[in-house]
């Protein structure tokens, strides 16, 4: 009897245990159950308590982690957050809302920047601003995407909005500072901003007529070669081309002054080329103006036969207004030298030869007779005449003794008769006159012709 009441009381108890442990079962699950609705519906903070108090049944903790990781990210906990998704990357849609919450982690920090005076702020703001939009745009219709991604496209539109009225303002103070060279690169750089290109160009204007009166200035000061450089940089604003010929045309038609034209071989190194060639400026008249070779610029027979010669017949006359002329001029600097009525009448030689200078010539190019030597050079000093390495390569006869500063001189050709009817007249290493005999070669050459100030050519 006893036997059977302890059997009997084992298997009531087995039993008991086993309805208990059903009913624990079907309480977990229902909780389960009830924390994923809660899930379903937004209610994350009930939800996660649920999935704590579940512990390990089934996956609650690892959804207990989710609800705790959408709260993180709607408190702004975005660190939290991120850290959660990418270790549930494949629950649910953890991948989206992880993409989703980096996205609003970059909108709250452009929100936090945009009402900066900064422009670094501004600029970070417009970058957190496009980073958040490319995120919104890649999620489409998830979660509310679409509102967010409207409002991070206008805020970086704001943002740029800012920038640039930052930029502009800027711009501003370095052209009011006379920073114009800036101010061009500021405005350039806003682009269709404002009036931004407008006030590029005003800029450039400001610097066109700082430039202009520097120039101006250059010119009054006698700094005529500065003054030419700085208007020919200038040459399409206002009058600078005007002012460039006005200011050639004062060199060349200034007693003394020294100016370029044409060009010809002189440091006898011929493969860099024809060196310009400098001019003395003898005299004006009559809007033009009487040059002469600063240098003996190549040697030449007055004329190659011993017999009676003048200049109307020399062998000199035809080469200096031949071979010469071709090569020293351009066809637009030979048709600004002007054709001259050479006087060649006894007046012109020397009165105590007994020679005739023979008729008057139509040339461009000529030396000076000796009459015009005495005018235009008032002593020997200054009639004395350094001659080119060319010249004296090409066997020009050349001494350092008669100068007092040293330098190399040389004979050059007068074009009036010289003793006898069979020499020609020269200015000596001294820079005093003389004759030698016609076929002498050793003799430089130093053109002199009369330029037209009103030519194309200035």
């Amino acid at each position: 009897m006893k036997r059977n009441f302890r059997i009997i009381s084992i298997v009531f108890v087995l039993a008991v245990l086993i309805l208990c442990i059903s009913g624990c079962a079907a309480s977990d699950e229902s909780k389960y159950k009830n924390a994923q609705l809660l899930l379903g519906k937004g209610q994350y903070s009930e939800a996660a308590e649920i999935f704590d108090a579940l512990g390990s049944y089934e996956d609650s903790t690892r959804l207990s982690m989710y609800a705790k990781a959408v709260l993180a990210g709607e408190s702004g906990d975005y660190e939290t957050a991120f850290s959660a998704f990418r270790s549930l990357e494949d629950l649910k849609d953890s991948k989206q809302l992880l993409k989703y919450y980096e996205g609003r982690s970059y909108q709250a920090s452009a929100d936090s920047l945009i009402a900066s005076e900064n422009r670094d702020d501004l600029a970070m703001a417009k970058n957190d601003y496009d980073e958040a939009t490319q995120v919104y745009s890649d999620l489409s219709l998830f979660k509310d995407c679409q509102t967010r991604l409207s409002a991070c496209q206008s805020g970086s539109d704001n943002a740029q909005e800012k920038i640039h009225a930052y930029d502009y303002t800027a711009a501003d103070k370095l052209e009011q500072d006379g920073k114009y060279e800036e101010a061009i690169r500021a405005f350039e750089a806003l682009g269709s901003y404002s009036d931004s290109s407008e006030r590029a160009k005003g800029a450039q204007e400001k610097i066109y007529a700082r430039e202009y009166a520097a120039a101006d200035k250059l010119e009054q000061d006698g700094k005529y070669e500065e003054a030419i450089r700085a208007f020919n940089a200038l040459r399409n604003y206002s009058d600078s081309t005007e002012r460039i010929t006005k200011i050639v045309k004062r060199q060349y038609s200034t007693v003394g002054n020294a100016v370029a034209f044409g060009t010809y071989e002189q440091d006898n190194n011929h493969s860099n080329g024809a060196e310009t060639i400098e001019w003395i400026v003898l005299a004006v008249q009559d809007k033009k103006s009487l040059l002469i070779s600063r240098y003996g610029l190549d040697t030449h027979a007055y004329h190659s036969s011993s017999e009676d010669v003048t200049w109307e017949t020399c062998e000199l006359r035809s080469w200096l207004n031949g071979t010469f002329m071709n090569t020293a001029f351009s066809a637009a600097e030979q048709s600004a030298i002007l054709m001259t009525t050479v006087d060649n009448s006894d007046r012109q030689g020397d009165s105590e030869y007994n020679t005739n200078g023979g008729n008057n010539t139509n040339d461009k190019l000529f030396p000076l007779s000796f009459a015009e030597a005495g005018k235009y050079f008032s002593n020997a000093v200054d009639r004395m005449c350094v001659p080119t390495d060319y010249a004296i390569a090409q066997g020009g006869y050349a001494s350092n003794c008669w100068a007092p500063d040293g330098r190399t001189t040389c004979l050059w050709w007068l074009r009036s008769p010289g003793y006898y009817q069979y020499s020609a007249m020269i200015t000596g290493l001294s820079g005093r006159y003389g004759s030698i005999f016609a076929t002498n070669d050793s003799a430089c050459v130093r053109p002199a012709f009369w330029l037209n100030l009103e030519s194309n050519i200035f």
